[in-house]
């Protein structure tokens, strides 16, 4: 959504209008985004989504349209000044069509709270937990898990969306780590539930947790999870849920592919991970035409109010 707190002046002044910037304007924008036919989803994930705006406009738009849902907010981050309202602190949300699905469970993750008091380590490797600990109180990052009854067919998903840290490879895995962990604590409930794992995970295809969920698993020398492990023999470390496939396989390595574009950031940083056992991809939306791309500096603008794209894609059951 592009909270209005991380309208940073150093990354939109350059090249967004004032008039793009404001909230009145991006707030409308955003509704009507939602609403798009090409957009509006039986679920629906969203990132950088304000406390206080979830209360007072979210929450009672989407209940409008017939959805309900579920929100977490972030913890108050170092540099929140005293005299700063917490209710504008951003979290991630999920909404679902109430005529389609039915609540069954909610797990909401501080990432750091959760490695603390319950994490399970089903890694089955020894971990510098303190080094790890150090690292993720530091920081904010949580995760949202919905569990679902599809009404029409009786089958259970089990859904979770996050934004993960914007910078270093470690930290980022390190949380990708933990939310997969509590992932696979949900579904050892719902032993049959279909998993997609959405969100903003700030990690290019190139990146370490990209490789780990595509991979399924992640060499333990790699440079971003060595620092963490205290096992000389631990060769590989392997994702306790399975989700190896993203609605972007197929095209990954096309250039003109997005979810972000600023001045500083193009590419694809947002995804949907889901196991193709389970689902069957149909389509996804398309993206922005290039033509239009190449013309502009960076998003937000005028037609677009974040900086990141929707991701829409469509899902069949497999039986």
């Amino acid at each position: 959504m592009l909270n209005q707190s991380y309208m940073w002046p150093q990354v939109y002044d350059s090249y967004v209008l004032p008039k793009y910037r404001s909230w009145e304007y991006r707030l409308p924008l955003l509704a009507q985004t939602i609403k798009d036919d090409n957009v509006v989803s039986d679920i629906m994930c969203f990132q950088e989504m304000e406390g206080a705006s979830y209360t007072s406009v979210w929450k009672p738009m989407m209940a409008q349209m017939g959805y309900d849902g579920a929100f977490i907010q972030k913890g108050i981050p170092g540099y929140w000044k005293e005299e700063q309202d917490t209710n504008l602190i951003d979290g991630v949300s999920i909404f679902f069509d109430t005529n389609k699905f039915e609540l069954l469970d909610t797990k909401k993750v501080v990432i750091s709270k959760y490695f603390q008091n319950e994490f399970k380590n089903w890694y089955g490797i020894k971990l510098n937990s303190n080094q790890i600990d150090s690292i993720l109180s530091a920081r904010n990052q949580v995760g949202l898990i919905l569990t679902l009854r599809h009404k029409s067919t009786g089958e259970s998903f089990i859904v979770s969306n996050t934004h993960l840290y914007w910078k270093n490879s470690e930290i980022k895995l390190i949380q990708a780590m933990v939310l997969l962990e509590a992932i696979a604590m949900v579904k050892e409930k719902y032993p049959t539930a279909r998993v997609l794992f959405a969100g903003d995970f700030n990690s290019e295809p190139t990146s370490p947790v990209y490789r780990f969920l595509k991979e399924d698993r992640i060499e333990a020398s790699d440079p971003a999870l060595a620092p963490f492990i205290i096992e000389e023999d631990c060769k590989y470390v392997i994702n306790p849920v399975g989700l190896p496939r993203n609605v972007f396989d197929t095209i990954i390595e096309q250039d003109e592919l997005f979810t972000c574009y600023t001045q500083h950031l193009f590419g694809i940083f947002d995804y949907i991970w889901y196991n193709p056992q389970h689902l069957n991809l149909l389509g996804f939306l398309s993206g922005v035409d290039s033509d239009y791309t190449n013309a502009i500096e960076g998003l937000p603008n005028e037609f677009f109010p974040s900086d990141h794209i929707p991701l829409v894609a469509e899902f069949e059951i497999k039986p």
